[in-house]
């Protein structure tokens, strides 16, 4: 018998006006249509929404959603990843187990898992091979964002119920009070991304914003109808050697410059290109890892920006981690250095639909409650915040590309 749906439907009905969907979608993604690629992913999972029963879905989303990050991490300090190589050809369990010097039995069952969920797939009894995914995590800045991930993301994602209950079910308000102190301690000493240089994973920090990016379009991507770079941004730009085009603030390791030069070669950009980030951070980035083009530079966004008069003023997810009063303490900081008429403020950040919000989006904005007792915003909240008197900005655009990537909320003066 087919399982009732809420709009009163049969399971099986709802299932195929999704696969229809897909057919729909099929030509547009072989030609290499992204956002019909995100589109077809999104069907996928409301496929198995149509089709699962309540329990089915319970037992799912309770087992694998909690266990599965713990078994990746398992398998990346087995170094199982690794062992399974990026070619394809087979390896058995007994083989892996003496790789990588761990307990065969042990090994077949995180195995079995792992090919549970499809990160490697199973050919044949007791043997496994590779698959993308698995490649992926054997590199060194999806491991390293695994270790950021499991267990000191999980923990505060576990310690939030708690938290909530404790506090009769109220919003954090308190930056200094969020469940990921609640989780971690600090307790109006320290916001989480003090915490997270405190125990160690500014790295992790950096690795996790590089795989976020991978294989996405990146926002100065023009020719997959994202914004347009050369048009709005080096058209009018001063060429002299002396002055700056863009300032990445909170820029980390420099990512989103290395992503921009693959769009647009570095002797398009005129004049310098700086990235600025907290000491520690500055201090991690290794020489020779940046193109000579971008200067280094330690600076505290809550203090007077030392890079007056910039063409770009560029900041990638990190107004989101704030609260308003806090974020507009930020922007006043860049206004203040702004110059009218010419200086652009991009913010590289997600804009949540009023209604029919994707699951990673929900899913951040949960994060950003629960690190930062902030919010993803609403394109009414982003104007209620960016264009409030106090700051003196106007939105001059926002540029949209799916429900997978943040969008360009591009300022000026007002």
């Amino acid at each position: 018998m087919a399982t009732a749906v809420p709009d009163g439907t049969t399971g099986y009905e709802a299932a195929l006006d999704v696969l229809n969907s897909l057919n729909t979608r099929a030509e547009a993604v072989r030609l290499g249509d992204q956002k019909a690629r995100d589109a077809m992913i999104a069907d996928c999972f409301s496929l198995i929404a149509k089709l699962e029963t309540p329990s089915e879905t319970f037992i799912r989303t309770m087992w694998t959603h909690l266990m599965h990050p713990a078994i990746w991490r398992i398998a990346s300090d087995m170094k199982l990843f690794e062992a399974l190589g990026t070619d394809d050809s087979p390896k058995t369990v007994d083989q892996l187990a003496t790789t990588t010097a761990t307990d065969p039995v042990l090994t077949r069952k995180v195995l079995q898992n792992l090919a549970a969920a499809h990160v490697v797939t199973e050919v044949d009894v007791n043997t496994f091979t590779p698959t993308t995914l698995s490649n992926s995590l054997a590199q060194q800045m999806w491991i390293e964002a695994l270790e950021l991930f499991v267990p000191f993301t999980n923990l505060v994602t576990v310690k939030t119920p708690a938290y909530l209950k404790e506090r009769n079910f109220r919003m954090p308000t308190d930056i200094l009070d969020t469940p990921g102190q609640y989780a971690h301690g600090g307790k109006g000493e320290w916001n989480m991304q003090e915490m997270i240089v405190r125990n160690g994973h500014v790295q992790g920090l950096a690795s996790l914003m590089k795989v976020w990016l991978d294989k996405r379009p990146h926002w100065s991507d023009e020719k997959s109808g994202f914004y347009p770079v050369r048009e709005r941004l080096i058209k009018g730009a001063n060429d002299s050697s002396e002055a700056v085009f863009m300032v990445d603030v909170g820029g980390s390791r420099g990512h989103d410059f290395l992503r921009l030069f693959s769009h647009v070669s570095p002797d398009e950009i005129p004049g310098r290109l700086i990235v600025q980030d907290q000491p520690p951070v500055v201090a991690s980035i290794a020489d020779g890892s940046l193109p000579s083009k971008v200067e280094k530079m330690a600076y505290d966004f809550f203090t007077p920006q030392p890079v007056q008069g910039a063409r770009v003023y560029f900041m990638h997810n990190i107004i989101h981690n704030f609260p308003d009063a806090e974020a507009k303490s930020i922007l006043k900081q860049i206004v203040a250095a702004m110059k009218k008429g010419y200086s652009k403020l991009l913010l590289w950040d997600m804009v949540l639909p009023d209604k029919g919000a994707g699951v990673n989006a929900c899913c951040l904005d949960w994060v950003m409650m629960t690190y930062y007792a902030s919010s993803e915003r609403t394109e009414t909240q982003w104007r209620r915040l960016l264009e409030d008197p106090e700051l003196g900005l106007k939105i001059t655009d926002i540029v949209h590309f799916s429900q997978y990537d943040q969008d360009v909320i591009e300022l000026e003066i007002a």
